[in-house]
């Protein structure tokens, strides 16, 4: 998938969880307000949010990777039956996938686990942070000044900074691909590496926009 066509599908999952947690919230604090709520910041917590921040970027972008290097290590480490063991219990879900895409069934255990780490870590990480955003949304939804003086930041730079690092993500996994469906190991290890260099210089404009997303939450 391209990266135009990453980012697009990302943004629909992104608005999915915004629906997901905005009828959560609904359910749990309806009829609650919280229209009392001030916003009170200072330097320490403006570091904290970008150090918060800079780290989702960086999981989002680079967390999927991570896990199949780990997992990678994992199976290269333990006996082959103890391994496939430890497998078993997510098979259902393996099973299901694979009616999606026939091709999965045609993988062992660790590639296929590598794949859906792959390529899931991005999409789980943007539908866990739209449903974060729709939570606050439902919760100050009384007032839209409250709801622009908490969330607009995020809105405005963080969430555009995220969907284009998750978006980077699939770039990664996609560049893998050829090479988990032909069970070769030593060539997924070798581009999951090479990407920790792929994407450095898109981090200090990151680092810039988050940054003044930071400093806007904070005192603005």
């Amino acid at each position: 998938m391209g990266f135009r066509r990453n980012l697009i599908l990302l943004f629909f999952v992104f608005l999915t969880g915004v629906v997901f947690g905005f009828l959560v919230c609904f359910v749990i604090f309806s009829g609650i307000d919280f229209g009392v709520y001030r916003k009170m910041m200072g330097w320490e917590e403006m570091v904290l949010i970008f150090m918060r921040t800079v780290l989702i970027s960086f999981l989002l972008l680079y967390g999927g990777s991570l896990l199949a290097l780990g997992e990678i290590r994992v199976y290269r480490r333990m006996e082959r039956k103890a391994y496939e063991r430890l497998g078993r219990p997510w098979n259902f879900l393996y099973r299901l996938l694979g009616r999606i895409d026939p091709n999965l069934k045609k993988l062992n255990s660790v590639f296929r686990t590598v794949y859906y780490v792959l390529f899931g870590f991005p999409f789980v990480g943007v539908f866990v942070i739209g449903s974060a955003i729709g939570f606050y949304l439902c919760l100050f939804r009384n007032s839209l000044g409250l709801f622009f003086d908490v969330l607009y930041p995020h809105v405005f730079i963080e969430i555009p900074v995220y969907l284009v690092c998750a978006s980077l993500g699939l770039l990664i996994a996609g560049n893998a691909k050829k090479w988990i469906m032909e069970n070769n190991l030593k060539e997924i290890e070798k581009k999951l590496k090479k990407s920790f260099k792929q994407f450095v210089y898109f981090w200090p404009v990151i680092i810039i926009l988050l940054l003044v997303s930071a400093y806007m939450e904070a005192f603005v």
